[in-house]
């Protein structure tokens, strides 16, 4: 394994980058061809089954933070660690599966989709044992590996679901697809761990049990938080409606890309760091600085165009999302932030702080998201969604700074706030030339506005050009292992 103290950030966040951006633009298309042959119904309908799943393995989830925490440390022991993800997922499936069963008619009539209970399960089994061998693979120190592999699930996905939806097996060919991929994905990485998985002791239950006990709340509340809107949206209104919110969310997914490859090759270092007593707050400040750069400039591209793109993309079904869009948008830019300041936490040992914040957020999110959500529709679900992401981000700065010397906004922040601005008067002032819009009319004009900001951006931000050059430097010397 690599050094973790020594890990480039740079060089692993660029690899990560390179792998999400490509998969986005094929996963995009494949959105595109989903929503228009299933429609707007079973679209919501799939996504609002795979809503329910990523609720429901929030406990898996959260013990794999609490893996990943104590695999990245000094001389932990990592067989025992792998072994104790096999123990606690069969025990958890063999807890939750009568338990689907019974409420199976329950989750049909919610989701909409037949024979809910049974591709639930299948679901949620594979997704169990992806996450915490892919986090395993990443605290190794192997981030860009990492990435790869899940790119390649991403691939199989969308190649498995496009064939069996063609046969018209609709959403159930949608989670068949993004279940057989995963299996394959799972062998991969587990060849490379390249650990034979031992019985834990109970030294190391007691270690992992110790940060899980706040991580596996933390990650049920955090879920529930982050899929609220589309929960709501499925109780109150219909799926339909759902299915317009997700078409809205797909498209503001750009905006994380820098910030989960930040996130993802942050922690092993900062965790392994401060496993040994040393200081990480320089690289806080640089992970927050460049968290939000594709962030801003997709909330100003939003405000300018976002009908067209919706209905460029999906067609006239979704016009709904186009409002959705700039609301989840501005969402984005202040989740970018706010996941800093929860890696940051996790890797210094405090999961209680970050289900605190979570916690309060939600008891936020839930009262008035639904107020809102009876007024106001879909608009007001995600009003309320980013008022309490407001609310939390405040939360976890005032929490971190507990732990180290942190600000609340990075000026580079403000720089690409600046230069979003600038991007938005030239697409305002350009837009009128446009006098019919189509797919290619529609790419010009979101690479005009890209092109733009980075510009600007480039030309105001010194801190961007020094670390633009260390970073070509070290893919040249690296390469994109």
């Amino acid at each position: 394994m690599s050094r973790l103290s020594e890990l480039n950030l740079g060089g692993q966040v660029a690899k990560t980058l390179l792998v999400r951006i490509g998969l986005a633009a094929f996963g995009f298309a494949g959105t595109i061809v989903f929503a228009r042959a299933l429609g707007p119904t079973a679209f919501g309908g799939y996504y609002l089954l795979y809503t329910v799943v990523q609720v429901a393995d929030r406990p898996f989830r959260g013990w794999t933070s609490a893996v990943e925490k104590r695999y990245s440390e000094v001389d932990a022991p990592r067989r025992e660690i792998l072994g104790s993800v096999i123990v606690f997922n069969l025990t958890g499936l063999l807890v939750t599966t009568p338990l689907v069963f019974l409420l199976r008619s329950r989750l049909a009539a919610f989701t909409g989709v037949e024979g809910a209970a049974l591709l639930f399960l299948l679901l949620l089994g594979a997704e169990a044992f992806f996450h915490p061998l892919d986090q395993l693979v990443a605290a190794k120190g192997r981030i860009a590996v990492a990435n790869y592999v899940d790119g390649l699930r991403s691939v199989l996905t969308l190649g498995l679901q496009l064939l069996f939806v063609a046969i018209g097996l609709e959403v159930a060919g949608m989670i068949y697809g993004l279940v057989g991929a995963t299996l394959a994905s799972i062998a991969i990485n587990l060849y490379i761990v390249g650990r034979t998985p031992s019985v834990p002791g109970i030294e190391s239950l007691r270690s992992i049990t110790k940060f899980a006990r706040y991580s596996i709340p933390a990650s049920i509340v955090g879920q529930t938080y982050s899929r609220l809107d589309s929960l709501l949206l499925g109780l109150v209104l219909t799926p339909a409606v759902a299915g317009e919110y997700e078409v809205a969310l797909k498209l503001t997914v750009p905006a994380v890309f820098v910030s989960n490859s930040i996130q993802q090759s942050m922690f092993p270092k900062m965790s392994n760091l401060h496993s040994q007593g040393k200081e990480i707050s320089a690289d806080i400040a640089n992970s927050k600085a460049f968290a939000s750069i594709l962030a801003v400039p997709l909330l100003f591209g939003a405000f300018a165009l976002s009908e067209r793109i919706v209905v460029t993309a999906y067609g006239p079904d979704y016009r709904g999302a186009a409002v959705l869009l700039i609301g989840l948008a501005l969402y984005r830019i202040v989740n970018t932030q706010a996941q800093i300041h929860v890696r940051t936490l996790e890797a210094t040992d405090s999961p209680e702080t970050v289900f605190k914040t979570s916690a309060v957020a939600l008891a936020v999110n839930v009262p008035l998201g639904y107020a809102l959500v009876l007024s106001y529709g879909a608009v007001g679900v995600v009003a309320a969604t980013v008022v309490a992401e407001m609310l939390r981000y405040v939360l976890l700065v005032l929490a971190t700074r507990q732990v180290v010397q942190d600000g609340l906004v990075p000026m580079e922040f403000l720089r690409q706030i600046a230069a979003g601005a600038v991007m938005f008067a030239a697409i305002l002032f350009a837009k009128p030339l446009v006098k019919e819009w189509s797919w290619l009319v529609l790419l010009l004009a979101i690479g005009f506005g890209a092109v733009v900001y980075a510009v600007v951006l480039i030309m105001i931000s010194r801190r961007l050009r020094v670390t633009a050059r260390g970073i070509l430097a070290d893919l040249t010397e690296e390469g994109l292992a």
